[in-house]
């Protein structure tokens, strides 16, 4: 992971999935400059509180 945030970025993108099972997150930067992606960051947990996409226990934590 490049964690060099000094370089030259344009924009933070965030991908998130919410499943039933569990939680996962992507963060990038992009560098026009060398059209590249750099990851600043991935995470990974369990959900709680859903059945079939639907909320079930919302004071669930």
């Amino acid at each position: 992971m490049n964690q060099d945030l000094s370089k030259s970025t344009d924009d933070i993108i965030v991908g998130l999935d919410i499943g039933t099972s569990k939680v996962c997150v992507l963060v990038v930067a992009t560098d026009s400059s060398r059209q590249t992606l750099n990851i600043l960051g991935i995470g990974l947990a369990d959900s709680e509180g859903l059945r079939r996409g639907v909320v079930v226990h919302i004071e669930k934590r």
